[in-house]
This record gives C-alpha cells, sequence and structure tokens, in this order.
C-alpha cells in the first residue's frame, strides 16, 4: 500500500476557501466524468453530526490557529489493484495513521473512493488540536519518514502486500526496521507524475540513465565533463550544490545519486572546476516511458506537439488582448484620478492629499477584479496518454498501465470468453476452491484470497456470470442491508480483477496449461468430497484419495 501528502500550492486563498474546496472535493459523489467516486466517509472527533456541519467545524477551528497559513493536511492511503479493505480494516488503518502521527485526538474526515483502478481513501486532518487549540506538527516536519513506517506497520497488521521498493518492513521480532538501500533512487513522485501523464520519460530518468555510470567512475572533473558532454548533458554548480542539464531541463545532481551531490563529488574529485560546454548542446529529444504501445505513443507526441504549438499560439493572442484591456482600464484609470483630483481642488489641499491616498486603493483592488475576470489561458486537448490510448484500445491501455508488472521477455494477450475449456464440474465451486487456494497462497488477505479464487474459477472454464453468482451467494450480507452498492462495487472489482488485464497477465505469468489447471480443479474436487463426507466414508465419485497432505 502507499501512503502519500499532498501539498498545499495556493496558500494566497484564505483557509475557509481552501478547506472547504478539499472537503467538497473528497465528499463529492461524483467525479468530473460523472463516475461514482465517493463510495463510503466517515468522521472523527466531531461534535456535529452532518457533512455540512463537519466542514463548517473544520473550517472554524482552523481560523483559530493564526500563525499556521494551512492547518489542515490532506493525506491519501490506497491499496493494490487485487486489494479491497473492508470499511472497518479502513477505520482501523486511519486509526493507526492517526495514532503514529501523534493526532488521534485531532478532527478527521475519511472519505473512499474508487472511480480509479485502485481503491483509496483521502484522509483530511485537522492539526489545530479541539481542547489546547495549539498546532501539532508531527514528528517536527519528518512526517514523510513517519509515513512510510506507519505504512509498514498497517501492512503487518492487516496483511496487505508491500510495494516492491518499500522503504521499512517489521522483521521476525516486530520491530520495524529499514529495508537495505536501492542502489538507484528512483525519479522522484513529482517526475513520476510526468511519465505518469505523458507516457514519455522524465528528464530526472534521463539524467539517472545517462549520467549516473559517468559521474560514479570519472576519476577528474575534466572526464567528468567531457563524458557528460558526449552523453548530452551538462554539469554546473550552482550555489552550494549542482544542476545537470537535460536538454533545458535542470535537474538536482543529488536526484541522479545521493552520491554526486557537490560536498561529496568535491571530496572525491577535489575543488570544483567549470567545463568547457561553449558549443550549442543538442536536444535531446522525448523517449518512450516503455515498449507498449510505442507506435501509439509517437502518434500521441505528435499530437501533442501540435496542441502545444496551437495552444502557444492562443495564448499569445489571447494575453495580447489581455494586455490591451488592462492597459484601456488603466488609462481609464488615470483620466479618472485626473478628473478626480481637479474637481477636488476647490475644496482644498486637505482633500486632495486624502484622494492621493484613498483612490490608488480602490483603484488597485478593481484592477485586480479585472485581471481575475480576464478569459484564462486554455488547457491543452490531448490529455493524459492512458486516457487517449484507452480511447483506441482499452486492453492496450490497461496493459500500459500495468507494464511494472509484466516479466522481460513475457508475451501478453487478452483470453476472451471461452478461452478457458470448461474442467470444474462442480455445481458449488466456490469455497473447494476458496480452501485450496489458502493452502497453496498462505498468508492472503481475504480480498486478494477471493481475487485468487475468482482467477482460479476463471482457469477452470467458469464464466463470469457463474463466479458472480457464487460470490454473491457465499458472500456475508452488507452491513448496510438498505444500501447494498458497496458490497457491488467489492464484488465487481474481483470480478474486473480476475476477468481483467490483470488477470491476463497472471495467467500468462504462471504458465497455466491444461494439466496444471486440471491439476488444482482435481485437488479443489477432493477438497469439496470430503467437505460433504466424514474421512473415513469411501468414495464414492471415482476421485482417488490422496496419498499426501494436500498443500
Amino acid at each position: 500500500m502507499i501512503l502519500k501528502k499532498f501539498k498545499h500550492t495556493s496558500l494566497t486563498r484564505t483557509k475557509r476557501s481552501m478547506i472547504g474546496g478539499i472537503v467538497d472535493y473528497v465528499l463529492s459523489e461524483k467525479d468530473e466524468d460523472g463516475r461514482n467516486k465517493c463510495v463510503w466517509s466517515t468522521a472523527l472527533n466531531f461534535i456535529a453530526a452532518t457533512r455540512k456541519g463537519q466542514r463548517a467545524e473544520m473550517i472554524s477551528l482552523a481560523e483559530e490557529s493564526i500563525r499556521s497559513r494551512m492547518p489542515v493536511s490532506h493525506w491519501m492511503m490506497s491499496w493494490n489493484e487485487n486489494e479491497i479493505p473492508t470499511e472497518q480494516q479502513i477505520t482501523e488503518a486511519v486509526q493507526i495513521f492517526l495514532k503514529g502521527m501523534g493526532l488521534e485526538e485531532h478532527q478527521t474526515l475519511v472519505a473512499v473512493h474508487a472511480n480509479t483502478q485502485n481503491v483509496h481513501a483521502h484522509i483530511l486532518v485537522n492539526r489545530v488540536h479541539p481542547d489546547t487549540l495549539k498546532v501539532i506538527q508531527p514528528h517536527n516536519g519528518f512526517d514523510i519518514e513517519a509515513a512510510h513506517r506507519i505504512v509498514a506497520a498497517i501492512e503487518k497488521v492487516q496483511g496487505w502486500k508491500p510495494q516492491k521498493n518499500a522503504r521499512y518492513r517489521v522483521d521476525e521480532n516486530n520491530m520495524i526496521v529499514r529495508n537495505e538501500p536501492r542502489k538507484r533512487q528512483p525519479p522522484t513522485s513529482k517526475a513520476q507524475d510526468f511519465e505518469n501523464y505523458t507516457g514519455a520519460k522524465s528528464a530526472q530518468r534521463i539524467a539517472q540513465k545517462r549520467a549516473h555510470d559517468i559521474m560514479e567512475n570519472a576519476n577528474s572533473w575534466s572526464e567528468l565533463h567531457n563524458s557528460l558532454k558526449e552523453a548530452g548533458l551538462q554539469f554546473e554548480k550552482k550555489g552550494s550544490g549542482a544542476i545537470v542539464f537535460v536538454g533545458d531541463i535542470a535537474v538536482k545532481a543529488s536526484s541522479i545519486g545521493r552520491q554526486f551531490s557537490m560536498g561529496k563529488l568535491c571530496k572525491r574529485l577535489g575543488e570544483y572546476q567549470p567545463g568547457d560546454y561553449s558549443a550549442a548542446m543538442p536536444k535531446i529529444a522525448p523517449e518512450p516511458l516503455s515498449k507498449i504501445a510505442e507506435k501509439q505513443w509517437h502518434e500521441y507526441m505528435s499530437l501533442r506537439k501540435v496542441a502545444q504549438e496551437e495552444q502557444k499560439r492562443q495564448n499569445a493572442a489571447l494575453r495580447r488582448k489581455n494586455e490591451l484591456v488592462i492597459a484601456e482600464f488603466k488609462a481609464q484609470q488615470k483620466a479618472h484620478r485626473a478628473r478626480a483630483f481637479s474637481s477636488l481642488a476647490q475644496y482644498g489641499p486637505e482633500f486632495v492629499r486624502m484622494a492621493k491616498y484613498l483612490l490608488p486603493i480602490q483603484q488597485s483592488r478593481e484592477l485586480a477584479a479585472t485581471r481575475k475576470e480576464l478569459p484564462k489561458m486554455p488547457k491543452q486537448t490531448c490529455g493524459r496518454f492512458k486516457d487517449w490510448l484507452c480511447q483506441r484500445s482499452p486492453w492496450l491501455a490497461d496493459i500500459w498501465r500495468l507494464r511494472r508488472i509484466l516479466k522481460p521477455g513475457m508475451t501478453y494477450g487478452h483470453f476472451e470468453e471461452g478461452h478457458f475449456l470448461k474442467v470444474g464440474k462442480m455445481q458449488n465451486p466456490l469455497i473447494p476452491y476458496r480452501e485450496m487456494v489458502k493452502r497453496r497462497y498462505a498468508g492472503l488477505t481475504l480480498s486478494r484470497l477471493e481475487a485468487a479464487t475468482a482467477l482460479h474459477l476463471r482457469c477452470a472454464g467458469y464464466s463470469r456470470k457463474e463466479v458472480e453468482e457464487e460470490i454473491q451467494r457465499h458472500s456475508p450480507p452488507p452491513a448496510n442491508s438498505a444500501d447494498p452498492a458497496p458490497k457491488l462495487e467489492y464484488i465487481q472489482r474481483i470480478l474486473d480483477y480476475a476477468f481483467g488485464e490483470q488477470g491476463d497477465i497472471w495467467v500468462i505469468g504462471q504458465r497455466l496449461g491444461k494439466p496444471e489447471v486440471e491439476k488444482f480443479n482435481k485437488e479443489a474436487e477432493i477438497i469439496g468430497y470430503y467437505m460433504k463426507h466424514p474421512p473415513n466414508e469411501p468414495l464414492q465419485t471415482g476421485i482417488a484419495r490422496p496419498r499426501h497432505k494436500l498443500r
């Protein structure tokens, strides 16, 4: 699972506007495309019982803090695609998070969103203590590092699958310990957001690929500069640090590797010596992030380039138009000042001095309001690469999204309905198959167990409709009988995983042929028989009694 903190970038707005906007966003039932977004929400440590009252209560308490410009923190807790937490698990995870941050007594709003492939919960926590009115700074500002430790604790308690490069883990003594550091740093979250949006490698990833070995093996400053120049990069000192230019984009040298900070490089190579980059550096063309859908990516980048050029043209025209409007408005204000001063001169110099002080203040506010009403710059028309690709090939878009779990050399494909031969013959196969999966894969959480069971049923030839009916028949009733939507959403997510692209990739990766399917189906049939008959009862179905203990 992932725990991410959002930064507040619009601190010029009032607290009421910022907090109210975030609360409205996370509690909104629909997203921008009209899909169901907020499927469940809860509130902790509030007096008010309604959403509107809780929103007003959070704003009122936040306004009690004078020094803090934004005392409400916004976090997101996200699970893997085949992990669907229950309401009780989400509440428990949030309580572990609040306790780890020292905010268990503070106002907290939790909203679970299901409009993406990953179930995720938005957590809004007011750092102003409701009794003391003091603003708490968790872990003296090092709350990101603490969040990594909290993730490891939640994964241990609830059994979720850790991320591939998790920073912390729980050892055999139930102590949270740091994992071995990775040899190479991954790109920052901002760079990865750019990559996920455009499908192109970020400047930081290109710098890491081209410059890491050069900077690690260089024995002098001249060797480092010459080698980077040959690779199309440029190294410069900036203040007390260092940057590497990828084209016209600057990347911090320490983001390529912590050992490449200016201080550490000077210890290894001596006093800094600038390089000769008098010749124009070559422009670095965008590179695809993955070989998957590479042809479509080039088409997308061509359209994106055309859209960017058109946007620049429109922005320049709109900017000139807005400048003319502002210039005309300033001229009107200047003429108004001249008329006001001349008309007030007859009443004495005191009135003129007052007008010279008050009128510019009023006109500056009017000018700001006029600027705010001007037309905004149009946004890009291409949008995200994944969304653009989904309009042309939904299956290929999902494969591109799941590129990280594809093994090298794996040939991927899609299995249509009816691809798997009907091997299973049981009338009620869910319980025996679930027990078989539980024995084969120990330590699975409930949602991962359900997803793996549905996936094995699919391989045995059961249709999506049959599996859905089985899960509905054997799953417990919803917590709120009046609203069965969370249960239906849970079942659909399991089926989407088992019968979707992730299921296809798992089947290809496991190389499940007919012999393997027949083997685990036979195992499930044996388990199903022993669930109905005592162990000493003779077999009547022609199934051979196993000679060894099932695993």
